[in-house]
């Protein structure tokens, strides 16, 4: 994840673009603009982020858990079964990014598999109705 400042999103995008860098989830407020790449694509961004003479830090200590699924647009709560699964633990994610089938909570490496495991608890996925109706 890297936070940029003082960018103009398409100057950005469009240098990312050209350095060949894989985009993965933007998030803007503002003027402030976050984003993840896969690590391979890191020294490719950090030149990139360099030769645009932005303010921007890496955000190394974070990963990506997301709970998927196109009946989340007609299921309500699914998103404060995920907070609160999260909330449980204890994991506070510094990122959230949503899409009408898709939450993703950037959290601390070291909570990723205990994010996972309870998020899939918190959706029943281990039990054998879920697998029916996913098949």
């Amino acid at each position: 994840m890297y936070e940029v400042h003082g960018v103009e999103p398409a100057d950005l995008f469009e240098a990312l673009a050209g350095a060949s860098v894989n985009v993965d989830t933007v998030i803007q407020i503002g003027s402030d603009i976050v984003f993840s790449v896969p690590d391979e694509d890191r020294a490719d961004t950090e030149d990139a982020l360099a030769r645009m003479g932005g303010e921007f830090s890496e955000v190394a200590e974070l990963g990506k858990v997301s709970v998927v699924g196109a009946g989340m647009r007609s299921h309500p709560g699914v998103a404060a079964s995920a907070f609160g699964a999260l909330r449980d633990l204890g994991i506070e994610p510094r990122f959230v990014s949503t899409s009408p089938i898709k939450i993703s909570f950037f959290v601390a490496r070291d909570e990723i598999e205990q994010a996972v495991r309870r998020l899939h608890e918190a959706f029943e996925l281990g039990d054998a109705a879920a697998e029916r109706q996913h098949a």
